[in-house]
């Protein structure tokens, strides 16, 4: 699965954490070595990757990465074929690219469900092409936090493939 090589990347990824905080673009693994308050109440947590956006002294968000949606992100990519001898729209080539979402959380836009609400990359293409920017301010190696239309704009450009993005439809907050 080529969302799974994305995940993979994401482990790779150095964390921060300092001053008593995570800094964001940190991943942290959810354990089972012992036992927890949550594990009854929040059983989405239990061996879950989760990727921290903001700590802060009242919460922290974060996003959890390896819960796959059903559903996949499908978009229309338009290419002029190359034996086209004039400029009939009629020789342009279709294909229709799917990103696998992911469930990041059970908060969310309200009447925009469907949709995912986070995209991230870790391409070291894609990083020079500066497209998106860094979650880390520390680590301009690490995970970029994408838009929607860079997304597009890139596959439809050659610079990327689906297999580069990450779609994440959700989020999760912890008050402190």
């Amino acid at each position: 699965n080529r969302a799974i090589s994305v995940l993979d990347a994401l482990y790779k990824t150095s964390s921060c954490f300092s001053m008593g905080k995570f800094q964001g673009g940190t991943l942290l693994r959810g354990s089972s070595a012992d036992r927890s308050p949550f594990l009854l109440t929040d059983q989405v947590f239990h061996k879950s990757i989760i990727l921290i956006l903001q700590d802060e002294d009242d919460f922290t968000m974060g996003l959890l990465l390896n819960h796959p949606y059903a559903r996949s992100v499908e978009f229309v990519v338009h290419t002029q074929s190359t034996n086209s001898n004039d400029d009939d729209d009629d020789d342009d080539i279709e294909e229709i690219i799917e990103i696998p979402q992911r469930y990041g959380g059970k908060f969310g836009v309200k009447g925009e469900e469907e949709k995912p609400s986070f995209w991230f990359h870790y391409s070291e293409t894609l990083r020079d092409a500066q497209i998106g920017e860094p979650l880390s301010k520390k680590d301009y190696r690490g995970i970029w936090k994408v838009e929607e239309n860079e997304v597009l704009n890139a596959v439809r450009s050659g610079i990327a493939g689906e297999h580069d993005f990450m779609a994440v439809n959700g989020l999760t907050i912890w008050p402190k």
